[in-house]
């Protein structure tokens, strides 16, 4: 559970990360951060930004802030939406793996009664019914991923399912972003 100190703490790192990438933007432009980056250096940077940022519920406003500085700098956005969609996959992937083996040590209480029940009802829907209501979540909510992955992971959900749809809605997420980003005129 979080703390009421754990909850301040990320509201102020999250404030904080919107207050300096606006800053940078305002007192630098987009344009020259990229050259300052690189182009060729900005996907490999998006990715890491992606996979570790993405990863977390913090990270999302660094994620979505930086495919937006990319693209209106001058990265090509489907390539930024290739290089943030596989590492934000890759990220919602670790979760998913890791809530599946947790699931097997999980003891008797309301988390294994609750895996028990969600188990249940995905077993009641077939599988393109999961892979859309995955995608649908992932490629066109801004909510964090990292509840449904752990919660797919306890309800041992199929990885042959699981997975392609995080990546698919990953890249499909990125690429609206970047599309966006692309057509905003006053960041650049």
């Amino acid at each position: 559970m979080k703390t009421r100190r754990n909850r301040l703490i990320e509201f102020i790192l999250v404030v904080s990360i919107i207050v300096i990438i606006s800053c940078l933007l305002y007192f630098i432009g987009a344009e020259q951060i990229v050259a300052y980056v690189g182009v060729e250096n900005t996907y490999l940077v998006l990715f890491f930004i992606a996979l570790f940022g993405g990863m977390t519920s913090v990270g999302g406003t660094s994620y979505i802030a930086s495919i937006l500085t990319f693209v209106s700098g001058g990265a090509d956005p489907m390539l930024v939406a290739v290089a943030a969609g596989l590492g934000t996959g890759i990220g919602d992937t670790v979760y998913f793996l890791a809530a599946k083996k947790g699931n097997k040590v999980l003891s008797e209480g309301r988390i294994k009664h609750w895996t028990e029940s969600f188990t249940a009802w995905l077993r009641s829907h077939g599988e393109a019914f999961k892979f859309f209501v995955i995608y649908l979540y992932v490629g066109f909510t801004p909510l964090p991923n990292d509840p449904l992955t752990i919660a797919l992971g306890f309800g041992n959900a199929r990885k042959k399912v699981v997975i392609p749809a995080l990546f698919l809605g990953d890249t499909t997420l990125a690429l609206l972003l970047a599309l966006f980003g692309n057509n905003l005129p006053f960041i650049g």
